[in-house]
């Protein structure tokens, strides 16, 4: 196993021009390659004061309107608590066969945080059985940036008693579902949580601790290997993995060089690393050696972990110009405004090639499975006369489908494809304002509607 020092990325461009993905290219993947979408219990469920769920730290972060771009909140969300079984016949009606989703930890349990809320146990028994009816498998996120309040209140995330807090919690997921479910996201992006969520506070819980951050960083991992070793005992034959964002970082000149390989340790190398047992990237990110005073004996062993797959989220490229004015990292994003490239309505750089960039950097690290468990794109969709034209999100899935198959092409073991996402939803501090599904929500009213994306790939999956 060796360390990844390299930047993720070329000059390779690839071609605007729609690639030809339709029912062959997705027979080309072969019988057995799984296909799926996938949600997230806060962005979808809604029912916030319902079925004996407590606040979470989003609940609370919603609270301030200012938080959010369209002043929203989840509140009601998609209403997927109610509407779990139309959306799961959705999924399936489209020809998937892979369901992801996350268990809301503060639904699951009371707000005590050590005891069950039985309405939770049922909701999710439900959930996971009509998935199953409907001819998916159950694939399970078990946090998805929904801590509960109640353990924030000691500081999350960045107090070291989270650890036991989660192996808890994790413990009586697999011993409640564990027979139904054999696939387990341990956490979902958390270069994304931890960074957002306690560094720059455009998260929540909205800190902005240097300090804070680098025990959430070390508190994190320790508790994504502690809860792998507690689903193995319980489940043996369970497969574990973990759900990492991915960009590929360059530097927009050679000179940016080192401010684009320090921002890469942030957003690529740091929270994977060390379960490999390669240690912390100290020597090409030096501020992070003021972690060192959070780390126990016998920490960096606890922290090796072995996961039967790895969920690899692409969703864009980042540029980086060196910047002095920038602490720790020394050097700035470029914004694609800026650089002249095709874009989504948030403004990044939609940019294929990287997919296959993050699956290279990944098998070299020696993962022998890879998913890609999220890849979409958001665009101000519209509803005219009942319909929505969403080409541009077509075009989007056949260029990535394309590089898709050309990295299995390449002897890359990728075994599945989830798309993000089923339903528009609460795009966390974008609120209501973004929407990245295959299936159009009408807020007001809560109908669903198939965009054009989502007959593209019912006609690609089901061939007709």
């Amino acid at each position: 196993m060796k360390r990844r020092t390299w930047i993720l990325g070329s000059a390779g461009v690839i071609t605007t021009a729609f690639a030809k993905a339709d029912q062959t290219m997705i027979q080309e993947m072969g019988i057995d390659f799984k296909w799926g979408v996938a949600n997230a219990a806060f962005q979808v469920e809604g029912a916030a004061n319902e079925g004996g769920r407590s606040m979470t730290i989003w609940d609370d972060f919603t609270k301030n309107s200012s938080n959010i771009k369209d002043g929203s909140n989840a509140q009601v969300a998609t209403d997927f608590y109610h509407k779990y079984t139309e959306d799961v016949k959705l999924a399936s009606s489209l020809g998937f066969k892979q369901f992801r989703f996350s268990i809301s930890w503060a639904r699951l349990m009371q707000p005590g945080m050590k005891e069950l809320n039985t309405e939770g146990v049922a909701f999710y028994h439900n959930l996971i059985e009509t998935i199953i009816n409907e001819g998916m498998q159950p694939w399970v996120t078990l946090y998805h940036w929904d801590l509960p309040s109640e353990l924030q209140k000691f500081g999350g995330w960045s107090n070291r008693k989270i650890i036991d807090y989660f192996e808890i919690y994790v413990e009586n997921c697999v011993q409640l579902f564990g027979s139904n479910v054999k696939k387990w996201f341990i956490a979902n992006e958390p270069a994304a949580f931890v960074s957002l969520g306690y560094l720059s506070g455009y998260h929540a819980p909205g800190k902005k601790s240097p300090f804070g951050f680098l025990r959430a960083v070390h508190y994190v991992l320790l508790s994504v290997a502690a809860a792998c070793r507690k689903i193995k005992s319980h489940q043996p034959d369970a497969m574990v993995g973990m759900a990492y964002s991915c960009s590929p970082v360059e530097g927009a000149e050679i000179k940016d060089f080192l401010a684009a390989k320090r921002i890469d340790v942030l957003l690529n190398r740091l929270f994977v690393e060390p379960h490999l047992g390669l240690g912390y990237p100290f020597e090409d990110l030096p501020a992070l050696k003021r972690l060192e005073q959070y780390i126990e004996p016998g920490d960096m062993d606890s922290i090796k972990c072995t996961f039967d797959f790895v969920g690899i989220q692409y969703y864009f490229r980042v540029v980086v110009k060196k910047s002095r004015l920038i602490p720790f990292f020394g050097g700035r994003e470029i914004p694609a405004s800026k650089r002249g490239v095709i874009m989504n309505s948030m403004g990044r750089e939609i940019y294929p090639k990287g997919l296959l960039d993050c699956l290279k950097r990944f098998h070299e690290y020696g993962f022998k499975d890879l998913v890609v468990s999220e890849n979409g794109v958001c665009f101000r969709d519209e509803l005219v006369d009942g319909k929505v034209n969403d080409e541009k999100r077509i075009g989007f899935f056949k260029n990535h489908l394309e590089v898709l198959r050309s990295a299995k092409q390449q002897g890359i073991p990728v075994s599945g494809y989830f798309v993000w996402s089923l339903t528009d939803n609460f795009e966390w501090s974008e609120g209501f304002s973004e929407r990245f599904g295959l299936v159009y929500v009408d807020y007001s009213t809560q109908k669903r509607i198939l965009k054009d994306s989502a007959k593209w790939w019912q006609s690609a999956l089901k061939g007709g």
